[in-house]
């Protein structure tokens, strides 16, 4: 919200109007400076409130023993598996290629 507020001020300051013909909102006036405000703090109320649901809908997943974020790619063997082969060595070496691929 400040940065609208910038710009706005900045235009202000220019002698630049903002029109919003949709909502008949013009900033050269001092209702349309005072809805404008409103409008911009409603954002950001609404972004407060939607940080605060997330914050809380987080803690209630993990109090119930769930893990918020998107589900594993993998089940659990095939990371046992993934696991075993970062293991075994870095990418390349020898004893973690595929006998077909080896030298010799």
């Amino acid at each position: 919200m400040p940065d609208a507020l910038r710009t706005v001020q900045a235009l202000a300051d220019r002698g630049i109007g903002l029109q919003a013909l949709d909502v008949d909102l013009d900033t050269s006036t001092a209702s349309g400076r005072l809805m404008l405000n409103m409008l911009l703090m409603l954002a950001e109320w609404e972004r407060d409130l939607l940080r605060e649901r997330t914050f809380e809908g987080v803690a209630r997943a993990r109090a119930a023993g769930r893990r918020p974020g998107p589900k594993p790619k993998l089940d659990e063997e095939n990371t046992a598996a993934v696991r075993a082969a970062v293991a075994g060595g870095p990418p390349g070496s020898p004893h973690r290629a595929s006998p077909l691929l080896r030298p010799g």
